[in-house]
């Protein structure tokens, strides 16, 4: 009895994949953008799950709203059917 190769792999791969879930998670800045308009000047604003940032400014977002947002959106793809049908 040998190990198939094919389920190794994709444990690393899920492995993998909930790693950088994780590490995803935990990031505070998704998004960063300097913006240089003619009228209002240079400014950076900066978001992420739980806060956004614009000027140095930051307000962090109600987190148990996001918790439950994040948890609902994960809950909805989990029990979704898949779109491949087996026969």
């Amino acid at each position: 009895m040998g190990f198939k190769l094919v389920p190794l792999i994709a444990f690393g791969v899920l492995g993998l994949g909930n790693l950088l879930h994780i590490v995803g998670l935990a990031t505070p800045e998704w998004v960063t953008a300097d913006i240089s308009s003619p009228i209002l000047g240079y400014s950076e604003t900066t978001r992420g799950l739980w806060e956004g940032c614009y000027d140095g400014e930051c307000d962090s977002y109600d987190k148990k709203t996001a918790v439950v947002v994040v948890v609902v959106v994960v809950v909805v793809v989990v029990v979704s059917p898949s779109s491949s049908s087996s026969s």
